[in-house]
């Protein structure tokens, strides 16, 4: 709604990229009479180009960069003796948080369930070299805080939730070994958390994740 704090800053960061209505609407493939108008709107673009795009990741930078700014601050005063770590990304970052996660950050955290070739006990879907692009833009170590092989033998359906899928605990624990391996041989990766220590129940965990 026009009356949120976050709409109102996202139309004036718009304002002010564009200055002039007309520019932005042909950026944007709309037509609104002012920027007045972009406020009381919860339309969106049928099509997102380029442009929209570019808009959306400044957008997106301009967020993690108040986020990150206002909660390190916050931890920092009341508690300046422990590390931050982070927020947890889930799976990867948008383009450019990298750098600004590792500006606050002690360390960087992130979620991330990748795939191994059995055959070959390697990393099957380029995740180490992704990862080393990661460490570039933040120059702070990470921790892997999710990531697990579910194997279908458990007893258990096996169906929801993320993981590469094996056939039995035999090749549960040779992935396991192949993607531990590598984290423990990528000097910036100071930890990993395997999900989870003990299967879910057959019922699931919540009415929302079965």
């Amino acid at each position: 709604p026009a009356t949120h704090r976050a709409k109102k800053k996202l139309v004036a960061f718009l304002a002010g990229r564009y200055k002039d209505i007309q520019k932005f609407n042909s950026a944007w493939k709309m037509q609104f009479p002012d920027f007045t108008a972009v406020l009381k709107s919860t339309d969106t673009p049928a099509v997102i180009n380029p442009r929209i795009a570019a808009d959306a990741r400044d957008w997106t930078k301009l967020i993690a960069e108040e986020y990150f700014r206002i909660t390190t601050a916050a931890i920092r005063k009341y508690d300046p003796n422990h590390l931050i770590l982070g927020c947890r990304f889930a799976g990867r970052a948008p383009a450019g948080l990298w750098r600004i996660a590792g500006k606050y950050c002690d360390l960087v955290s992130v979620n991330c369930y990748r795939t191994v070739d059995l055959f070959s006990r390697q990393i099957a879907d380029g995740f180490d070299q992704e990862i080393a692009g990661w460490y570039t833009q933040a120059q702070k170590p990470f921790i892997i805080t999710e990531w697990s092989f579910p194997a279908y033998d458990s007893g258990l359906p096996c169906i929801h939730g993320a993981g590469q899928r094996v056939e039995t605990q035999t090749d549960r624990a040779q992935a396991f070994t192949i993607f531990q391996k590598n984290l423990f041989s990528t000097p910036y990766i100071v930890g990993s958390f395997f999900f989870m220590w003990v299967d879910e129940p057959a019922l699931g965990i919540a009415a929302s994740f079965p």
